[in-house]
């Protein structure tokens, strides 16, 4: 099942009080056939959304996404990168509606 979410990390914290999973180093998350590389991690477990301070990368089939930062809103449907982030789509599949 594409849906599930995976998470591989050398570290981790979960922090009943605030309802939150922090993950250190070498954090691979994998959803949707796409995986981001992180060093650092915060998954609110209350909002289900999901942020770093850190560098990232992101991996897809017709994706990739490197950034200083992101984070999540809307229980993952809007992931937003911020700083220094470079994208490269590869558009033959984006484009449904070609004409023959």
């Amino acid at each position: 099942d594409d849906s599930n979410l995976m998470i591989i990390s050398n570290k981790g914290i979960i922090d009943e009080e605030n309802k939150q999973v922090m993950l250190k180093d070498n954090i691979r998350l994998e959803y949707n056939n796409y995986i981001l590389n992180a060093k650092n991690i915060i998954i609110d477990l209350q909002k289900s959304n999901i942020a770093s301070k850190d560098s990232i990368k992101v991996d897809g089939d017709n994706i990739k996404i490197t950034a200083d930062s992101f984070k999540t809103n809307n229980n993952n449907q809007d992931i937003h990168f911020e700083g220094n982030v470079r994208a490269a789509f590869d558009l033959r599949n984006f484009n449904n509606n070609k004409s023959e």
